[in-house]
Protein backbone atom coordinates (compact mmCIF):
# COMPACT_ATOMS: atom_id res chain seq x y z
CA UNK A 1 0.00 0.00 0.00
CA UNK A 2 1.62 3.61 -1.01
CA UNK A 3 2.34 5.39 2.43
CA UNK A 4 0.45 8.80 1.39
CA UNK A 5 -2.93 6.28 1.51
CA UNK A 6 -1.54 4.68 4.82
CA UNK A 7 -0.84 8.30 6.47
CA UNK A 8 -4.43 9.57 4.61
CA UNK A 9 -6.03 6.62 6.45
CA UNK A 10 -4.79 6.80 9.43
CA UNK A 11 -5.15 10.55 10.07
CA UNK A 12 -9.44 10.69 8.52
CA UNK A 13 -10.42 7.25 10.41
CA UNK A 14 -7.72 6.63 13.17
CA UNK A 15 -7.29 3.03 10.79
CA UNK A 16 -5.04 0.45 12.33
CA UNK A 17 -3.91 -2.40 10.93
CA UNK A 18 -2.51 -5.64 12.42
CA UNK A 19 1.21 -6.24 12.37
CA UNK A 20 1.09 -9.53 11.13
CA UNK A 21 -1.12 -11.61 9.00
CA UNK A 22 -3.10 -14.58 10.62
CA UNK A 23 -2.79 -18.35 9.74
CA UNK A 24 -5.87 -18.37 7.19
CA UNK A 25 -3.96 -15.02 5.55
CA UNK A 26 -6.29 -12.36 6.72
CA UNK A 27 -5.28 -9.32 8.59
CA UNK A 28 -7.68 -7.39 11.07
CA UNK A 29 -7.53 -3.38 10.77
CA UNK A 30 -9.22 -1.76 13.74
CA UNK A 31 -11.33 2.03 13.32
CA UNK A 32 -11.91 3.66 16.24
CA UNK A 33 -13.29 7.02 14.75
CA UNK A 34 -16.16 5.59 12.43
CA UNK A 35 -16.10 7.82 8.99
CA UNK A 36 -19.40 9.88 8.83
CA UNK A 37 -21.19 10.23 5.86
CA UNK A 38 -23.75 7.65 3.57
CA UNK A 39 -23.92 6.03 0.51
CA UNK A 40 -27.08 5.28 -1.40
CA UNK A 41 -26.91 2.32 -3.66
CA UNK A 42 -28.76 3.19 -7.03
CA UNK A 43 -28.65 0.12 -8.99
CA UNK A 44 -27.15 -3.12 -7.83
CA UNK A 45 -27.29 -6.85 -9.77
CA UNK A 46 -24.26 -9.89 -9.26
CA UNK A 47 -22.26 -7.94 -11.94
CA UNK A 48 -22.76 -4.21 -11.36
CA UNK A 49 -22.86 -1.75 -8.31
CA UNK A 50 -23.42 1.98 -8.66
CA UNK A 51 -23.59 4.26 -5.48
CA UNK A 52 -23.47 8.06 -4.76
CA UNK A 53 -22.04 8.98 -2.08
CA UNK A 54 -23.73 11.96 0.40
CA UNK A 55 -21.05 14.51 -1.50
CA UNK A 56 -22.62 13.81 -4.83
CA UNK A 57 -19.48 11.49 -5.86
CA UNK A 58 -20.77 8.32 -7.51
CA UNK A 59 -18.99 5.22 -8.13
CA UNK A 60 -19.45 2.38 -10.64
CA UNK A 61 -17.86 -1.01 -9.41
CA UNK A 62 -17.72 -4.11 -11.71
CA UNK A 63 -17.10 -8.01 -11.08
CA UNK A 64 -14.16 -8.62 -12.46
CA UNK A 65 -14.75 -12.34 -13.60
CA UNK A 66 -13.13 -15.48 -12.17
Amino acid sequence: MPVCLRLTQRRLFGLRRAEEVAADGTMTYEMPRAPEGYLDILFLDEDLRVTRGNRGSIVIAERLPG
